[in-house]
Protein backbone atom coordinates (compact mmCIF):
# COMPACT_ATOMS: atom_id res chain seq x y z
CA UNK A 1 0.00 0.00 0.00
CA UNK A 2 1.30 3.45 -0.94
CA UNK A 3 0.57 5.32 2.29
CA UNK A 4 0.98 8.74 0.71
CA UNK A 5 -1.45 8.07 -2.13
CA UNK A 6 -3.97 6.46 0.20
CA UNK A 7 -3.54 9.40 2.58
CA UNK A 8 -4.18 11.75 -0.33
CA UNK A 9 -7.58 10.19 -1.08
CA UNK A 10 -8.65 9.62 2.52
CA UNK A 11 -7.48 13.09 3.52
CA UNK A 12 -9.80 14.68 0.97
CA UNK A 13 -12.76 12.69 2.24
CA UNK A 14 -11.92 13.51 5.86
CA UNK A 15 -11.72 17.21 5.02
CA UNK A 16 -15.25 17.01 3.63
CA UNK A 17 -16.78 14.83 6.37
CA UNK A 18 -15.31 16.99 9.13
CA UNK A 19 -16.89 20.07 7.56
CA UNK A 20 -20.38 18.60 7.10
CA UNK A 21 -22.05 19.78 10.32
CA UNK A 22 -20.92 23.45 10.21
CA UNK A 23 -20.93 23.65 6.39
CA UNK A 24 -22.18 27.01 5.08
CA UNK A 25 -22.55 28.54 8.51
CA UNK A 26 -20.91 31.93 8.02
CA UNK A 27 -21.19 33.24 11.57
CA UNK A 28 -18.02 32.50 13.55
CA UNK A 29 -19.91 33.17 16.78
CA UNK A 30 -22.56 30.59 15.85
CA UNK A 31 -19.93 27.98 14.97
CA UNK A 32 -18.11 28.55 18.25
CA UNK A 33 -21.38 28.36 20.18
CA UNK A 34 -22.64 25.21 18.45
CA UNK A 35 -19.41 23.21 18.16
CA UNK A 36 -16.82 24.58 20.59
CA UNK A 37 -13.30 23.39 19.87
CA UNK A 38 -14.44 20.94 17.16
CA UNK A 39 -11.97 18.21 18.01
CA UNK A 40 -13.79 15.46 16.09
CA UNK A 41 -16.50 14.85 13.50
CA UNK A 42 -19.75 16.00 15.14
CA UNK A 43 -23.52 15.62 14.86
CA UNK A 44 -25.37 17.98 12.54
CA UNK A 45 -27.47 20.85 13.92
CA UNK A 46 -31.20 20.86 13.25
CA UNK A 47 -31.00 23.78 10.82
CA UNK A 48 -28.64 22.79 8.01
CA UNK A 49 -28.49 22.55 4.23
CA UNK A 50 -27.76 18.83 4.63
CA UNK A 51 -30.95 17.75 6.39
CA UNK A 52 -30.82 14.16 5.11
CA UNK A 53 -27.27 13.61 6.30
CA UNK A 54 -25.92 12.26 9.57
CA UNK A 55 -22.62 12.37 11.42
CA UNK A 56 -19.89 10.73 9.34
CA UNK A 57 -21.57 11.35 5.98
CA UNK A 58 -20.26 13.62 3.22
CA UNK A 59 -21.51 16.86 1.75
CA UNK A 60 -22.61 16.75 -1.89
CA UNK A 61 -18.95 17.40 -2.77
CA UNK A 62 -17.76 14.30 -0.95
CA UNK A 63 -20.59 12.29 -2.49
CA UNK A 64 -19.44 13.32 -5.97
CA UNK A 65 -15.84 12.50 -5.10
CA UNK A 66 -16.97 9.03 -4.02
CA UNK A 67 -18.73 8.59 -7.37
CA UNK A 68 -15.50 9.58 -9.10
CA UNK A 69 -13.62 7.02 -7.00
CA UNK A 70 -16.11 4.32 -8.05
CA UNK A 71 -15.83 5.35 -11.70
CA UNK A 72 -12.03 5.53 -11.63
CA UNK A 73 -11.82 2.08 -10.05
CA UNK A 74 -13.66 0.47 -12.98
CA UNK A 75 -12.36 2.60 -15.87
CA UNK A 76 -8.68 2.60 -16.81
CA UNK A 77 -8.88 5.99 -18.53
CA UNK A 78 -11.15 9.00 -18.10
CA UNK A 79 -13.78 9.27 -20.81
CA UNK A 80 -15.68 12.55 -20.52
CA UNK A 81 -18.83 11.36 -22.27
CA UNK A 82 -18.98 8.16 -20.23
CA UNK A 83 -18.36 9.96 -16.95
CA UNK A 84 -20.90 12.68 -17.77
CA UNK A 85 -23.57 10.01 -18.29
CA UNK A 86 -22.50 8.31 -15.04
CA UNK A 87 -22.58 11.63 -13.13
CA UNK A 88 -26.02 12.57 -14.50
CA UNK A 89 -27.46 9.22 -13.42
CA UNK A 90 -26.00 9.58 -9.93
CA UNK A 91 -26.99 13.23 -9.49
CA UNK A 92 -30.53 12.64 -10.78
CA UNK A 93 -31.04 10.02 -8.04
CA UNK A 94 -29.16 12.00 -5.39
CA UNK A 95 -31.25 12.52 -2.25
CA UNK A 96 -28.93 15.07 -0.62
CA UNK A 97 -28.50 18.77 -1.26
CA UNK A 98 -27.96 19.74 -4.91
CA UNK A 99 -26.02 22.96 -5.32
CA UNK A 100 -26.40 25.57 -8.04
CA UNK A 101 -23.49 24.22 -10.09
CA UNK A 102 -25.03 20.76 -10.23
CA UNK A 103 -28.55 22.03 -10.99
CA UNK A 104 -27.23 24.26 -13.77
CA UNK A 105 -25.17 21.42 -15.20
CA UNK A 106 -28.13 19.04 -15.23
CA UNK A 107 -30.29 21.65 -16.97
CA UNK A 108 -27.67 22.47 -19.59
CA UNK A 109 -26.97 18.81 -20.32
CA UNK A 110 -30.68 18.08 -20.69
CA UNK A 111 -30.75 20.88 -23.27
CA UNK A 112 -27.92 19.09 -25.11
CA UNK A 113 -25.45 21.85 -24.20
CA UNK A 114 -22.04 20.19 -24.34
CA UNK A 115 -20.36 22.92 -22.28
CA UNK A 116 -21.94 21.73 -19.06
CA UNK A 117 -22.00 24.05 -16.04
CA UNK A 118 -20.32 27.45 -15.75
CA UNK A 119 -19.90 27.74 -11.99
CA UNK A 120 -16.97 29.67 -10.47
CA UNK A 121 -17.11 27.69 -7.22
CA UNK A 122 -13.77 26.21 -6.13
CA UNK A 123 -15.46 22.91 -5.28
CA UNK A 124 -15.30 21.90 -8.94
CA UNK A 125 -11.51 21.98 -8.89
CA UNK A 126 -10.86 19.99 -5.73
CA UNK A 127 -12.66 16.65 -6.21
CA UNK A 128 -9.76 15.09 -8.14
CA UNK A 129 -7.87 12.86 -5.70
CA UNK A 130 -9.33 9.59 -7.09
CA UNK A 131 -8.17 10.44 -10.61
CA UNK A 132 -4.61 11.02 -9.40
CA UNK A 133 -4.70 7.82 -7.34
CA UNK A 134 -5.67 5.58 -10.26
CA UNK A 135 -3.72 7.45 -12.90
CA UNK A 136 -1.51 5.36 -15.18
CA UNK A 137 -1.14 8.07 -17.83
CA UNK A 138 1.66 10.53 -18.48
CA UNK A 139 1.31 13.78 -16.54
CA UNK A 140 0.22 15.65 -19.67
CA UNK A 141 -2.66 13.21 -20.23
CA UNK A 142 -3.65 13.31 -16.56
CA UNK A 143 -3.86 17.11 -16.66
CA UNK A 144 -6.03 16.93 -19.78
CA UNK A 145 -8.32 14.35 -18.17
CA UNK A 146 -8.74 16.41 -14.99
CA UNK A 147 -9.44 19.50 -17.08
CA UNK A 148 -12.19 17.60 -18.91
CA UNK A 149 -13.66 16.34 -15.67
CA UNK A 150 -13.79 19.81 -14.07
CA UNK A 151 -15.27 21.37 -17.22
CA UNK A 152 -18.40 19.22 -16.95
CA UNK A 153 -19.69 21.25 -14.00
CA UNK A 154 -17.31 24.24 -13.64
CA UNK A 155 -16.20 25.27 -17.11
CA UNK A 156 -14.49 28.52 -16.08
CA UNK A 157 -10.82 29.40 -16.60
CA UNK A 158 -10.08 30.22 -12.98
CA UNK A 159 -11.52 26.92 -11.75
CA UNK A 160 -9.70 24.95 -14.45
CA UNK A 161 -6.43 26.68 -13.55
CA UNK A 162 -7.02 25.89 -9.87
CA UNK A 163 -7.51 22.21 -10.73
CA UNK A 164 -4.24 22.14 -12.66
CA UNK A 165 -2.43 23.89 -9.82
CA UNK A 166 -3.77 21.41 -7.26
CA UNK A 167 -2.85 18.44 -9.44
CA UNK A 168 0.73 19.57 -10.03
CA UNK A 169 1.25 20.42 -6.35
CA UNK A 170 0.00 16.98 -5.30
CA UNK A 171 2.26 15.22 -7.80
CA UNK A 172 5.27 17.09 -6.41
CA UNK A 173 4.25 16.32 -2.82
CA UNK A 174 3.93 12.62 -3.68
CA UNK A 175 7.51 12.80 -4.97
CA UNK A 176 8.72 14.14 -1.61
CA UNK A 177 8.36 17.91 -1.85
CA UNK A 178 6.77 19.82 1.03
CA UNK A 179 3.46 21.50 0.18
CA UNK A 180 4.96 24.95 0.77
CA UNK A 181 7.87 24.29 -1.57
CA UNK A 182 5.58 22.76 -4.21
CA UNK A 183 3.16 25.69 -4.02
CA UNK A 184 5.94 28.30 -4.06
CA UNK A 185 7.69 26.65 -7.01
CA UNK A 186 4.45 26.56 -8.97
CA UNK A 187 3.77 30.24 -8.35
CA UNK A 188 7.24 31.17 -9.59
CA UNK A 189 6.31 29.81 -13.03
CA UNK A 190 3.41 32.26 -13.31
CA UNK A 191 3.16 35.94 -14.12
CA UNK A 192 2.88 38.16 -11.04
CA UNK A 193 -0.60 39.29 -12.09
CA UNK A 194 -1.90 35.75 -12.55
CA UNK A 195 -5.01 34.99 -10.50
CA UNK A 196 -3.21 32.14 -8.71
CA UNK A 197 -0.21 34.26 -7.79
CA UNK A 198 -2.40 37.07 -6.50
CA UNK A 199 -4.24 34.53 -4.31
CA UNK A 200 -0.92 33.21 -3.02
CA UNK A 201 0.39 36.68 -2.17
CA UNK A 202 -2.79 37.54 -0.29
CA UNK A 203 -2.46 34.37 1.78
CA UNK A 204 1.25 34.71 2.38
CA UNK A 205 0.93 38.27 3.72
CA UNK A 206 -1.49 37.11 6.43
CA UNK A 207 0.05 33.80 7.45
CA UNK A 208 0.96 34.97 10.98
CA UNK A 209 -2.57 36.14 11.77
CA UNK A 210 -5.38 34.11 13.38
CA UNK A 211 -7.34 31.77 11.07
CA UNK A 212 -10.93 32.77 11.80
CA UNK A 213 -10.07 36.46 11.35
CA UNK A 214 -8.03 35.86 8.19
CA UNK A 215 -10.60 33.69 6.42
CA UNK A 216 -13.37 36.20 7.12
CA UNK A 217 -11.11 38.83 5.47
CA UNK A 218 -9.97 36.69 2.55
CA UNK A 219 -13.37 35.15 1.97
CA UNK A 220 -15.52 32.34 3.36
CA UNK A 221 -17.64 31.92 0.25
CA UNK A 222 -17.72 29.25 -2.46
CA UNK A 223 -16.27 31.31 -5.32
CA UNK A 224 -12.68 30.50 -6.21
CA UNK A 225 -11.52 34.11 -5.75
CA UNK A 226 -12.43 33.86 -2.05
CA UNK A 227 -11.93 30.16 -1.40
CA UNK A 228 -8.47 29.75 -2.92
CA UNK A 229 -6.64 32.48 -0.94
CA UNK A 230 -8.25 31.14 2.27
CA UNK A 231 -7.19 27.60 1.43
CA UNK A 232 -3.64 28.64 0.58
CA UNK A 233 -3.40 30.51 3.87
CA UNK A 234 -4.30 27.35 5.81
CA UNK A 235 -1.85 25.22 3.80
CA UNK A 236 0.97 27.69 4.41
CA UNK A 237 0.17 28.04 8.11
CA UNK A 238 -0.49 24.39 8.99
CA UNK A 239 1.61 22.38 6.53
CA UNK A 240 3.05 20.26 9.35
CA UNK A 241 -0.20 19.66 11.25
CA UNK A 242 -2.97 17.87 9.33
CA UNK A 243 -5.25 17.84 12.36
CA UNK A 244 -4.92 21.55 13.11
CA UNK A 245 -5.41 22.50 9.46
CA UNK A 246 -8.71 20.63 9.20
CA UNK A 247 -10.04 21.91 12.54
CA UNK A 248 -9.16 25.56 11.89
CA UNK A 249 -10.58 25.38 8.37
CA UNK A 250 -13.91 24.10 9.65
CA UNK A 251 -14.09 26.61 12.49
CA UNK A 252 -13.62 29.44 9.98
CA UNK A 253 -17.06 28.81 8.44
CA UNK A 254 -18.53 29.29 4.99
CA UNK A 255 -17.71 26.77 2.30
CA UNK A 256 -15.35 24.86 4.55
CA UNK A 257 -16.02 21.59 2.69
CA UNK A 258 -14.43 22.74 -0.58
CA UNK A 259 -11.45 24.18 1.28
CA UNK A 260 -11.28 21.04 3.43
CA UNK A 261 -11.08 18.71 0.44
CA UNK A 262 -8.12 20.58 -1.05
CA UNK A 263 -6.35 20.88 2.30
CA UNK A 264 -7.03 17.26 3.21
CA UNK A 265 -5.93 15.95 -0.18
CA UNK A 266 -2.65 17.87 -0.27
CA UNK A 267 -1.73 17.35 3.38
CA UNK A 268 -2.91 13.75 3.21
CA UNK A 269 -0.43 13.20 0.37
CA UNK A 270 2.27 14.85 2.48
CA UNK A 271 1.68 13.12 5.82
CA UNK A 272 0.27 9.85 4.48
CA UNK A 273 -2.47 7.78 6.05
CA UNK A 274 -0.59 7.63 9.38
CA UNK A 275 -0.86 11.42 9.69
CA UNK A 276 -4.68 11.39 9.66
CA UNK A 277 -6.38 10.90 13.07
CA UNK A 278 -7.63 7.31 13.22
CA UNK A 279 -10.89 8.31 14.91
CA UNK A 280 -11.69 10.69 12.04
CA UNK A 281 -11.20 7.87 9.57
CA UNK A 282 -13.27 5.36 11.52
CA UNK A 283 -16.06 7.93 12.01
CA UNK A 284 -16.54 8.24 8.23
CA UNK A 285 -19.49 6.04 7.33
CA UNK A 286 -17.97 4.97 4.00
CA UNK A 287 -14.45 4.38 5.34
CA UNK A 288 -14.55 0.64 4.63
CA UNK A 289 -15.98 1.16 1.15
CA UNK A 290 -13.27 3.68 0.29
CA UNK A 291 -10.53 1.29 1.46
CA UNK A 292 -12.10 -1.49 -0.61
CA UNK A 293 -12.11 0.72 -3.70
CA UNK A 294 -8.48 1.69 -3.07
CA UNK A 295 -7.34 -1.90 -2.66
Amino acid sequence: MDKKKVGMVLGGFVGDAFSLAPHWIYSIEQINQLFGNLENIVDLPMNTYHTKKKKGDFTHYGDQMLWLLQFSKTNNTFNKELYTKFWVEKMTKHSGYIDHASRETLNRLKQKNKEGGLSLDMSGAVMIGPMIYFNKEKIKNLLKAINKKISITHNQLQVLKTGRFMTEVILEVLKGQTPINAITSYMKKLESNDFLNISFEKANRMVKELPQEVIVKLGQSCGVESALPSTLYLLLKYQDDFRKAIIENTKAGGDSAARGIMIGTILGAYHGIDGIPKKWLSDMNTHSEILRLLS
